[in-house]
């Protein structure tokens, strides 16, 4: 299966959310040490968009175009009015439609390009076991057990996913930010035969958040205890106990 990395990211602020890393340089140096940590610590290709227009490729100029593909645009939408949530959809949706290497991915996975998934392998490893057929729609990720929401920082994809989350880019408001519009698409595509697989691993992730400014980064002791709790919740999903969506959260967002 033909894995496809996409890392989003924003070099210069360019909306009015809260964000604690303003800072242009820190911010360029973080994704350049992301990047090169996937480049070293795996082997699948990579898409790297960004939507201020910064373009780092000098960075990169050794790596072949095969393996490492770099977009960069401006964001047309108003960055005052615009949140990152449908910062975030634009940025997909550009690469969707100019990317050179996604029209070969079969296995996507979505991350935000300045935090470093330390066992993603072990992850693709086991989902590529997993799907039966890439031209069906999978999708992997810290779904909510109670709310349809999301965490979206990293999830998993078949190709067949993305048009339906591309769908809900024009529904982003302040009250339904891409987390919802993720958890909403899931919960739509499950209807009609979407494969939900929770993650096997807790994420290990190393990295600052940009916007809170808390580290990802955690003790073994810290981690140990993650996977006790992720296996119970494992299951719960694997026997459909979770996710228990409430009714008036599937009245407010199902639908969207």
């Amino acid at each position: 299966m033909d894995i496809l990395l996409l890392l989003t990211g924003c070099i210069i602020p360019n909306c009015n959310d809260i964000l604690k890393i303003k800072d242009v340089e820190i911010r360029k140096q973080q994704y350049i040490t992301s990047i090169n940590w996937y480049l070293s610590n795996t082997n699948y290709k990579i898409v790297f968009c960004e939507n201020s227009g910064t373009d780092i490729s000098c960075e990169f100029s050794h790596i072949s175009d095969e393996r490492l593909e770099l977009l960069t645009f401006t964001s047309s939408s108003n960055t005052i009015d615009s949140s990152k949530s449908y910062k975030e959809m634009e940025i997909l949706e550009y690469a969707y439609h100019h990317s050179r290497l996604i029209k070969y991915g079969e296995l996507f996975v979505k991350i935000t390009g300045r935090l470093m998934y330390i066992n993603i392998v072990p992850t693709i490893d086991y989902l590529t076991r997993k799907i039966k057929n890439h031209k069906q729609e999978y999708v992997c990720c810290n779904l909510g057990a109670r709310n349809i929401w999301s965490d979206s920082r990293f999830f998993f994809f078949t190709l067949p996913f993305f048009e339906r989350l591309l769908a809900k880019k024009e529904k982003i408001s302040i009250e339904f930010e891409f987390e919802r519009a993720l958890g909403a698409a899931i919960y739509e595509g499950k209807k009609d035969g979407l494969t939900f697989i929770y993650p096997p691993l807790p994420q290990r992730v190393s990295g600052i958040g940009g916007g809170v400014g808390c580290s990802y980064d955690i003790t073994d002791e810290d981690y140990r205890y993650q996977c006790k709790r992720h296996k119970k919740r494992k299951l719960f999903y694997k026997f459909k106990i979770y996710p228990m969506f409430k009714k008036s959260h599937i009245q407010k967002y199902g639908n969207k």
